[in-house]
């Protein structure tokens, strides 16, 4: 089983452009590659913007991308309750 170890946050109160350089140059100050480096947000595109350049690995946390399903399914299956927990479902679980 693979888990997160030694976890770094980077906050910046101001503009995201800035945010990207922070995260790079908090993962340099550890010795830390980018190809060893992985990027969660909130999938939101300039974060991302800002990950790209630096970091090979980004992905969506869980409780954002649970909530980007339930909306999906909202879209696709309307109030038919069954219907959209049963694509819910079958798509939290998928690898």
């Amino acid at each position: 089983m693979i888990h997160a170890c030694d976890i770094r946050y980077v906050a910046h109160l101001g503009g995201p452009e800035a945010l990207g350089e922070l995260a790079w140059a908090e993962a340099q100050r550890r010795g830390e590659h980018a190809h060893a480096t992985l990027v969660r947000g909130d999938g939101v595109p300039w974060m991302w913007k800002q990950a790209v350049p630096h970091f090979s690995h980004q992905r969506v946390d869980w409780y954002h991308a649970k909530r980007y399903l339930a909306a999906a399914g909202q879209a696709l299956h309307g109030q038919n309750d069954a219907a959209r927990q049963r694509w819910r479902d079958r798509r939290e679980t998928h690898r």
